[in-house]
């Protein structure tokens, strides 16, 4: 019933859902043969919504798509103009395709961090603070904002997030726990503030470090970095991503901690993955759904997608066949 016809010419990065329609970014530049330049936003048949005009849309490649309770969509990216308007690396747009000026971004992000300028991910808090990491170290000409920083409704600096010297590398993901308003981030980088703490942390509201979450060890050898953070609805925290170890224990790019930063171990992950799990999604039966490029998960067949239950083993009952040809992103995981 979803008619894709000949779908995208290149990849798609993040998708979201909102009144009925979904709101997919990435690198493509056509959707069934028609120019659409890295969003676009299909009805459930897998039709085009026409309604939605994103003009020229984006010059370079889109990353992260949120939707706010209003229907306003942030988006971020590596991309430095929409639609003909210079946008550097994150933009708000209104319902029907339009940019939001209410959302005043000025001069938008800047600065490189190890090599990279972007924007990788975004989630909004329960008070509708933006959070934002990625690879940046200005925003709106405004420095001392290396990879981390909380935006007010209006696009300017929340200045109660004391994020100060931020992070030394640029940060993969971030996500806030909706039930204690606490952000946990991760990256490649290895301090924060000037403090140890390698590639993952939870953050107070007001930016300083939460040493109850004790991840001071972390992930330590290479590859080392989280790409998804998925808090479930007992608040334990499951890690996907490149990593190998974590806190000196092979954990094979799968693990979740409890609240107190140690590994959760009634969470069976064995051997894990034998590639990178790039993101995940847990549906109302705490079944978890991981995308990436892994084509095992405790050495048994898996290409690039599985369920699991909600310890660790692999949820029989969800049946892909032979799987993908090739990467899942996690972030087009979606329940709808």
């Amino acid at each position: 019933t979803f008619n894709s016809g000949t779908g995208f010419n290149s990849f798609t990065q993040d998708v979201e859902t909102y009144n009925d329609r979904l709101y997919i970014i990435g690198d493509f530049t056509t959707y069934n043969g028609q120019s659409y330049n890295r969003i676009i936003r299909l009805n459930l048949d897998g039709s085009i919504d026409t309604t939605f005009n994103t003009g020229t849309g984006f010059n370079g490649l889109a990353r992260t798509i949120i939707i706010q309770s209003d229907g306003k969509i942030l988006v971020g990216g590596s991309f430095t103009s929409y639609n003909g308007t210079p946008a550097n690396y994150i933009i708000r747009l209104n319902q029907d395709g339009s940019i939001d000026n209410t959302f005043n971004y000025g001069t938008g992000f800047s600065g490189t961090l190890q090599g990279l300028t972007a924007v990788m991910d975004i989630v909004i808090d329960n008070n509708g603070k933006i959070y934002i990491t990625g690879g940046f170290t200005t925003y709106n000409g405004s420095g001392g904002n290396n990879g981390i920083i909380r935006l007010n409704q209006d696009g300017s600096k929340d200045v109660a997030f004391d994020n100060s010297t931020g992070f030394n590398h640029f940060g993969t993901t971030i996500q806030v726990d909706k039930t204690t308003n606490k952000v946990y981030a991760g990256g490649y980088w290895d301090t924060y503030k000037g403090l140890d703490y390698r590639r993952i942390i939870r953050l107070n509201e007001d930016g300083s470090i939460d040493t109850n979450f004790d991840s001071t060890f972390g992930f330590t050898s290479s590859p080392f970095n989280p790409e998804g953070i998925t808090v479930d609805s007992d608040d334990k925290v499951l890690l996907t991503g490149r990593f190998v170890l974590y806190d000196g224990s092979t954990e094979n790019r799968i693990l979740r901690l409890s609240q107190d930063g140690s590994k959760d171990v009634t969470f069976n992950n064995s051997t894990g993955f034998n590639n990178s799990a790039v993101g995940s999604v847990i549906d109302s039966l705490n079944r978890i759904y991981i995308g990436g490029s892994f084509t095992t998960y405790k050495g048994v067949t898996s290409n690039r997608i599985i369920r699991l239950n909600s310890d660790g083993s692999i949820d029989t009952s969800f049946n892909i066949g032979v799987g993908f040809d090739n990467q899942v992103s996690g972030r087009n995981l979606l329940l709808l």
